[in-house]
């Protein structure tokens, strides 16, 4: 993947940095995974079990887990739950 860019982001998936307007954005590791893997399949609806299989592989986690790193990835991009720009909900699909 390399750099992609979206809004005023980059991501860059060698050095494991997000970036807004050139300044790098603090990001937990595991809410830099969820955020790679939503910008590697941005072209579709990602399911809840994908990401769990995804960011803790074999490993059994609760929905509270899923649930905070979404906030988190939000918080860090900006985004709102009720009119995101980057992060939506599609309900009961992912």
């Amino acid at each position: 993947m390399s750099v992609l860019r979206f809004g005023d982001f980059s991501l860059d998936d060698r050095t494991f940095e997000l970036r807004s307007a050139g300044h790098k954005v603090a990001l937990q590791p595991k809410v830099f995974d969820l955020l790679r893997h939503l910008v590697r399949h941005r072209d579709r609806v990602v399911t809840r079990d994908e990401l769990f299989a995804a960011i803790w592989p074999g490993v059994r986690v609760g929905q509270a887990s899923l649930n905070r790193l979404v906030r988190e990835l939000r918080r860090a991009l900006g985004d709102d739950d009720r009119d995101p720009r980057f992060v939506a909900t599609v309900q009961r699909r992912g």
